[in-house]
């Protein structure tokens, strides 16, 4: 991710020297902008499903106080999440087949636009493993506290 962060920042400062002070944008600089962009949004995306940091509710532990319940609805929050990434997870892969079968490329740089997509498989089998580790620690932490 930082990789890819701090080469869009030093492609997006070219291609404004480029078009603005040398009269000679690169459209390429363009696309490879988006692949960059990609990539980090995709990696930032299995990065918060790590850091816990993606979107929860909270409204279940204002209703619920039995920390046992609580346990028991993690678990299930995380088997749910982990079903709806592998859900799109495949519909990512199906979708990369479909590209890479093709031969599609890109347009000015005419890379394989395969490596657009492997950054939707590489996000989404992050998450998958992220929900996978933390149903294991919730069913793990549910079972030590067995009643």
């Amino acid at each position: 991710m930082i990789f890819a962060g701090v080469g869009l920042s030093c492609l997006m400062f070219a291609q404004v020297i480029m078009r603005y002070f040398l009269d000679s944008p690169f459209a390429g600089i363009e696309e490879v902008a988006i692949l960059f962009g990609v990539w980090i949004y995709f990696l930032g995306m299995g990065y918060a499903t790590k850091a816990k940091e993606h979107i929860n509710g909270g409204i279940v532990s204002l209703l619920v106080t039995d920390p046992y319940k609580l346990k028991i609805l993690d678990l299930v929050r995380s088997l749910v999440c982990m079903l709806a990434a592998i859900v799109f997870g495949y519909f990512a892969c199906k979708y990369a087949l479909f590209v890479i079968e093709k031969g599609r490329m890109s347009l000015y740089l005419q890379w394989p636009k395969g490596f657009w997509s492997g950054s939707m498989i590489l996000g989404f089998t992050m998450m998958v493993g992220y929900f996978l580790l933390d149903a294991v620690r919730n069913a793990r932490q549910l079972s030590s506290q067995s009643r």
